[in-house]
């Protein structure tokens, strides 16, 4: 006899005055097996292109072809031996297969993969446009309702910032300087010194892409999706 199955308890509330972030579909897997088997696979496609085929490969290390193409497309799971005899057949030593593999370098986030924060006000909203925090820069994207003024939440941290207008007019504060943007205007600034956003324009709403390095997360949420 077979149990009823059990209730789904929700999540708790997000506490006041702590951003919430939005729920995301789709985010891609952390690196993990899958990456370092097809790190090996384009080490091994790079080295045989440039010598032989994949036929000719195949009866030097005598592996089969599917095995080959399998591998080279990043799956399967060939052994340790199998490892040795392709690389031996390449020339070079098996450590050659894993010294240069790591997760890929280029990482695509799709629009609807988008981690989404929207702060305690509950209109101002940021996107983080980059696969995750681990990087050397972080891209947000910064939609400011009209009215909006981060004076009350000054921020000054260690590195550089970067700022272009994608939509509206924005006052830019850093230090005792102030800086009226305009759409399709940019700034760079040292991220050290106290700075703040206000929305100038007379739209509903205005949106800057901005650009931090090294990489944080405004408003002190998690980097969890």
């Amino acid at each position: 006899m077979s149990s009823a199955p059990e209730e789904q308890v929700p999540p708790p509330p997000t506490p006041l005055g702590r951003p919430r972030i939005a729920p995301v579909q789709g985010a891609p897997p952390a690196p993990g097996e899958g990456d370092r088997v097809r790190g090996v696979g384009r080490i091994v496609h790079d080295l045989r292109r440039d010598q032989m085929t994949l036929a000719e490969l195949s009866t030097r290390a005598g592996v089969s072809m599917g095995l080959l193409s399998r591998l080279e497309n990043g799956s399967g799971n060939p052994s340790f031996r199998v490892l040795s005899r392709i690389a031996h057949a390449l020339g070079v030593h098996v450590s050659t297969l894993f010294a240069e593999a790591r997760p890929p370098t280029t990482r695509l986030v799709r629009a609807e993969e988008r981690l989404r924060v929207v702060l305690p006000d509950g209109r101002t909203e940021y996107e983080v446009i980059v696969p995750d925090l681990s990087g050397r820069l972080c891209a947000h994207l910064w939609r400011f309702p009209r009215g909006y003024s981060g004076e009350g939440a000054a921020q000054s941290r260690e590195g550089v910032q970067f700022i272009y207008v994608l939509r509206g007019r924005l006052e830019l504060h850093i230090d005792h300087e102030v800086h009226a943007l305009d759409t399709g205007d940019a700034v760079t600034f040292d991220a050290l010194r106290r700075h703040w956003i206000r929305n100038s324009s007379a739209r509903s709403a205005a949106e800057a892409l901005v650009v931090t390095s090294p990489p944080f997360l405004p408003g002190g949420a998690a980097a969890d999706r």
